[in-house]
């Protein structure tokens, strides 16, 4: 994972953080939605997230966001998950960096 990133699942049932720190992270069975702390403010994210179920469902989302000041990004609403293998991946947009 980028140093410029930290990345949590927050589980809706108990409101705890779970800290990722893999790119590829194993989900047990929850509702939980991604968030993300950057030091990164008022940049363009392009965030693609995978999800694979251990029956073998996938699921392929591609969201863009902006970063607030306070640079905490809330990159998922809250999805209902079963046991699975989650990856994502985010890109800041390098133009809007230098600007």
């Amino acid at each position: 994972m980028s140093k410029q990133w930290q990345f949590f699942l927050e589980s809706k049932e108990t409101s705890n953080l779970i800290p990722v720190t893999t790119r590829d992270c194993h989900v047990e069975i929850g509702c939980y939605r991604i968030l993300a702390q950057t030091y990164l403010s008022h940049t363009p994210i392009d965030i693609r997230l995978d999800y694979q179920t251990q029956q073998g469902e996938k699921l392929r989302q591609k969201y863009r966001r902006v970063t607030p000041i306070d640079g905490w990004l809330v990159i998922t609403p809250f999805l209902d998950l079963t046991e699975g293998n989650l990856q994502l991946r985010c890109q800041a947009d390098v133009l809007a960096e230098l600007s």
